[in-house]
């Protein structure tokens, strides 16, 4: 369409340029002629009035006298007196008219320069002044009132300018024309000259020949800029036409980035991106197909097409992946092995083994765009883009494409991030309102429940219970027969709850084996017996797991609404206060709340306040009670015991709050508070110059439990700056045997840490031997229970013998505690006891009671007959 128009453009500039310098060449061949001309006029109007300035000269003398000879014979037509004269010279002289002297002149003229002139008249006296045509037609113009007549004319055959002028009677010519009749003012007729256009035209002619060659070879070099101009404009508006549809391309390519951009930012599936980013490429880019391919799986050799968009397809068509088997050097999966992009111009020539001809030809495409998805640095895909035409593809535009393409394969990676974080925070909020394990409500939703269904019982006007269950002896089972088993008795007990309440009633999982059970609506205090008699039931019923048939039983807490309470809170605390109770009464048991439990709920919940506020405060203190040596008599150790200094009851002694703190879980934070202050005590000692000496801390149950125990122990003897080996930690034989396993790798732990670990009150609680054994112990106390009888009881004796045997035998070193009579310091020191503690030697004592009793130590007199003196 270009080449035609421009092609039209190119003939109207040659044609414009050829009539231009035509017009010129003529115009100018027209002025050299009218110059010619203007030459011929100009030399005969200067004859002309030269030679009528002779006759006006000779008319005003009234004649000249010349000498006749041959040129000048007497004229023959004047009639005048005195024509000839002699002078007295002797000469002969004859009388020359204006119009004589004139023909004479003309004559002359006529001879020298080739200019011929003619005096001719309306009544010629001389025959030769009769008029010819040319001069007859003049004159007839002079009579209608013409000046001067001016033509050229031939003569003889040559071309002439012929100029005419009227000769007009005056007052002297009447002296020899009157006689014919004229008078003054009359036209008798008319003086013409006449020249050669020969030489004028001669010039013209060079001059004419001058400007044809300069004007030819001006419109040669007009056509030579034409043909260089064209050519250059050609190229230009070539190259402006192929960056406007650069230009188009591109931004035809930017809308469809646009738009995928838009799709990248909106979509919230992989499959509405994938098909909305076809449909753009082929919708808006103007693309014949367009198709993406993922990997089904990480491990799949070669992706598998998931979306496809086309247009002008005809009807049964469809786009398909080539077999990668049959044609693996298709351009599809040559792009796939290399890794990189691949572009085909035009569909090849000839035959072709990789069958994208027979494609392009069946699809109607001629240029395709194939590219991998490329997810961080693993390749998930390909995306192909193909067009009808060959070259469709600029660099700009493929440069867009892959952009598309790495702007593509970072949206599904975005969106596979987003699922997996919806997938998470989906997992996060049902963790967060429901149990893991046996997918029942947890205290969130426990809660949200129960407000519900008390909101809906005062509504009705009707009533609601609260049951909180506890399962009786499942810790046990748990350590007995594993986690995994416990697991599947924690689900089946879910079950069994929840076949034995109604649709409407809510039952949570509010902890370990702790449940709650909300009711509602209930219309007696006998519905609510019956449903927790009913759970109870199905309870029972044995479980086989691991072949082993096991029976739950539990205990069940119950307030009411309204009778009990209002309030949330308030139900639930009276619901914990009566399972509580209900424990005491014994397994298969389930308590209603009534007031007084709900007093003692009270006080424990002040007391945890109180526990709290003197964490907060410092008014917990550590006592020290030293631990002697049997064998030498010297302070060999130390038992940190907390003391409660209470603003309102002195100081309060460890049973009073310990269990407390315990049960609600103060104990963490106390226990902490302990570790930390008893060794920054011994690091005081050590640095005040006392001798080494062990610092024994007792453990809580839950501390034991806790996760970050070895990581706080840590921290503390790298802050304190105390040897890890004056470390002892007291833990009980019960603590040891609640989890084996986490009892042994906690140990385990301790151990390479360089803490020691005792066994506090051995002999009280259940233990293995073949569990002790294994764990890694250094130290065994023996329960003061066996001391206090120790000199009247034939059993006790034995038992501690047992127990100092045994100990020695795993190298252990023994510890009686409780020695408060010389008596019983004398039986463990035959029976080979290492160390002892107790009111004997010295009750717990303040820090700084205990550094003056560290430094002058007292002289304790120790039994002779220990066996490590003999």
């Amino acid at each position: 369409m270009l080449s035609t128009r421009f092609a039209k453009g190119t003939g109207w500039m040659v044609a414009g340029w050829s009539a231009l310098a035509s017009v010129s060449m003529g115009w100018n061949i027209l002025l050299e002629r009218e110059e010619a001309v203007d030459m011929a006029a100009r030399e005969v109007q200067a004859y002309f009035i030269k030679d009528l300035a002779y006759r006006d000269w000779n008319a005003h003398h009234g004649g000249v006298y010349v000498e006749v000879s041959p040129d000048t014979p007497p004229n023959p037509y004047l009639k005048v007196p005195e024509r000839d004269i002699d002078t007295p010279s002797g000469r002969h002289l004859t009388l020359v008219n204006p119009s004589y002297m004139t023909r004479q002149v003309f004559e002359q003229t006529s001879k020298k320069f080739g200019i011929h002139a003619h005096i001719t008249s309306l009544k010629p006296i001389r025959p030769e002044n009769a008029p010819d045509p040319w001069e007859r037609k003049a004159l007839g113009a002079f009579e209608r009132g013409a000046k001067e007549v001016m033509e050229i004319s031939d003569i003889d055959g040559q071309r002439y300018l012929r100029l005419m002028r009227p000769l007009v009677t005056e007052k002297p010519c009447l002296k020899c024309h009157e006689a014919q009749g004229y008078k003054v003012g009359d036209i008798r007729g008319g003086i013409s000259t006449s020249a050669s256009m020969a030489p004028h035209e001669a010039i013209s002619n060079a001059h004419m020949l001058a400007v044809g060659l300069g004007h030819s070879l001006l419109w040669l070099v007009g056509m030579l800029g034409i043909g260089f101009f064209s050519r250059r404009l050609q190229t230009k508006l070539e190259q402006e036409q192929r960056t406007a549809h650069r230009l188009v391309l591109t931004n035809r390519s930017l809308r469809t980035l646009s738009a995928v951009n838009q799709m990248l930012v909106w979509s919230d599936r992989d499959e509405e991106l994938i098909e909305g980013v076809c449909s753009s490429i082929v919708d808006i880019g103007q693309q014949t197909i367009a198709w993406i391919a993922l990997l089904p799986r990480p491990d799949a050799p070669f992706p598998a097409l998931v979306a496809c968009s086309r247009q002008h397809f005809k009807e049964g068509q469809s786009y398909k992946m080539p077999d990668p088997e049959q044609n693996p050097d298709h351009p599809i999966w040559r792009c796939w092995r290399d890794k990189a992009p691949l572009v085909i111009e035009d569909l090849p020539d000839g035959e072709d083994p990789t069958g994208l001809q027979e494609q392009g030809q069946r699809l109607g495409f001629r240029s395709m765009l194939v590219m991998p998805l490329r997810r961080e640095a693993r390749i998930i895909g390909m995306m192909g883009i193909h067009n009808h035409l060959p070259h469709a593809f600029s660099a700009e535009e493929i440069d867009l494409f892959l952009e598309m393409g790495g702007d593509l394969a970072f949206g599904l990676h975005t969106l596979a991030a987003q699922q997996e974080h919806q997938q998470a925070q989906e997992a996060v909020d049902f963790l967060s309102h429901y149990d893991q394990l046996t997918h029942l409500p947890n205290r969130v939703m426990l809660r949200h429940g129960l407000e519900t269904s008390l909101d809906k019982a005062q509504a009705e006007g009707g009533w609601a219970a609260l049951l909180a269950l506890d399962l009786a002896g499942f810790r046990r089972i748990n350590d007995s027969v594993g986690h995994e088993a416990g697991d599947r008795l924690l689900q089946e007990a879910a079950r069994r709850i929840q076949r034995a309440v109604r649709p409407q009633d809510l039952v949570a999982r509010t902890g370990g084996d702790d449940f709650a059970i909300v009711l509602q609506p209930v219309h007696s205090q006998l519905e609510v017996e019956e449903l927790a008699q009913q759970i109870l039931n199905n309870l029972t019923t044995p479980v086989r797991v691991q072949g082993l048939h096991l029976r739950l039983e539990a205990n069940i807490g119950i307030s009411l609404y309204p009778q009990d309470g209002q309030q949330p809170d308030l139900l639930l605390q009276q619901a914990a206060a009566a399972l509580d109770e209900s424990r005491k009464l014994g397994r298969q048991r389930y308590q209603f709340f009534y007031k007084e439990l709900g007093e003692s709920a009270m006080a424990r919940v002040r007391l945890d306040s109180e526990i709290a506020l003197a964490l907060s405060e410092n008014q917990f203190v550590l006592y020290y009670q030293p631990q002697i040596n049997l064998e030498t008599g010297r302070i060999v150790g130390v038992e940190a015991l907390v003391r409660w200094i209470h603003p309102l009851h002195d100081l309060t002694p460890p049973q009073v709050f310990i269990p407390h703190a315990e049960e609600s879980g103060l104990i963490l934070p106390l226990g902490a508070w302990v570790l930390k202050e008893g060794c920054a005590q011994l690091s005081r000692w050590l640095d005040a110059g006392l001798p080494p000496l062990t610092m024994g801390i007792n453990l809580s149950p839950r501390q034991f439990a806790e996760a970050g125990l070895l990581e706080t122990i840590a921290q503390v003897i790298e802050e304190t700056n105390i040897p890890p080996h004056l470390l002892e930690l007291e833990i009980t034989e019960g603590m040891a045997m609640e989890n084996v396993q986490h009892s042994f790798e906690t140990l385990e732990a301790l151990h390479r840490l360089g803490v020691k670990v005792a066994i506090d009150d051995f002999g009280t609680g259940y233990s293995s031997l073949g569990y002790l054994r294994r764990f890694p112990l250094n130290t065994m106390k023996i329960d003061q229970s066996f001391i206090v009888d120790l000199t009247q009881e034939r059993e006790s004796r034995a038992i501690v013998d047992a127990i100092v045997g045994m100990s020695h035998s795993l190298g252990l070193t023994v510890i009686a505690e409780g020695v408060e009579t010389p008596e019983q310091l004398a039986v463990l020191g035959r029976l080979g006891c290492d160390e002892v503690q107790g009111f004997l030697f010295s009750t717990p004592l303040p820090s700084d009671q205990m550094e003056n009793l560290l430094r002058t130590p007292p002289q304790w007199k120790m039994p002779a007959w220990h066996p490590r003196l003999r």
